[in-house]
């Protein structure tokens, strides 16, 4: 067990230079710094076993509405500025079987477990709503790479604008010859809004003089109403979710680590 406790998750300099890493099996993973924004280009919230491995989904920003007031939870580095500065609402970080990260914002306490599924090219997102003042909002946005783990994507014309959103489900297929990529999010509803994000900064690389700024593309808004004693569960994939449920793969995930043999999940 491993606890960093505020002191560190709230000093920018100290939570960039953690990280963890979760993998799936297969040789694909989520992984990223305690602080929440990337510092390596192999860093990604669902990096996929594919041939070449490829970094589908690069981040998940976060955004708790409550009271007519909006807290960031995210944190992504950019020429000059940390923009947002989540870490500072990042109370408690802990790494046993996955990593857990108590947030608080906004008189909401948060607690987001993030794990690779064994044996399949997943990775699960849950929050638990510890304690609320009232109904909020959580938005999500995810930013997609779609790149070979070694290479950086520049803003393009080539990538897919399509985003079909069904049943809680966004299936995107970002370039042609690339893999499909699903996110899961029950009871959510979806605003598009397509648009390229520009130059992302990834300070290890920085500092070994490879290149180290990066263009990602976003798809639009998730949005979430939950109450005080809420969960949800979010499954990013490169296979269909439908029918799924994050937390009983969560536990199905759990009880094969509490055996000693990890096996795949159905």
């Amino acid at each position: 067990m491993i606890e960093i406790d505020r002191e560190i998750t709230q000093d920018f300099a100290r939570a960039i230079g953690l990280e963890w890493l979760e993998t799936n099996g297969l040789g694909g993973w989520a992984g990223t710094t305690v602080a929440g924004a990337h510092s390596r280009r192999w860093h990604g919230l669902l990096v996929a076993a594919a041939e070449p491995r490829t970094v589908l989904l690069s981040n998940l920003d976060e955004t708790l509405h409550v009271g007519g007031e909006s807290f960031e939870l995210s944190c992504n580095q950019f020429p000059g500025a940390i923009v947002p500065r989540g870490f500072e609402h990042l109370t408690a970080f802990r790494k046993d079987l996955f990593p857990v990260f108590e947030i608080e914002a906004g008189g909401v306490r948060l607690r987001k477990t993030v794990a690779a599924v064994d044996g399949e090219n997943s990775t699960l997102v849950l929050y638990e709503v510890v304690e609320a003042p009232g109904p909020f909002i959580l938005s999500l946005r995810p930013f997609l790479a779609a790149r070979d783990r070694q290479a950086l994507t520049a803003a393009n014309t080539e990538i897919s604008q399509e985003t079909p959103f069904a049943g809680g489900t966004l299936r995107l297929r970002p370039y042609a010859d690339g893999p499909e990529v699903f996110l899961q999010v029950p009871g959510a509803d979806f605003r598009a809004n397509p648009q390229w994000w520009y130059r992302f900064e990834y300070e290890v690389d920085r500092r070994r003089g490879l290149d180290f700024q990066e263009d990602l593309w976003t798809p639009g808004v998730f949005g979430r109403e939950l109450n005080a004693g809420d969960r949800l569960g979010i499954v990013i994939s490169t296979q269909d979710p439908a029918g799924r449920d994050a937390f009983a793969l969560l536990e199905r995930r759990t009880a094969s680590w509490c055996a000693g043999a990890p096996t795949g999940a159905p």
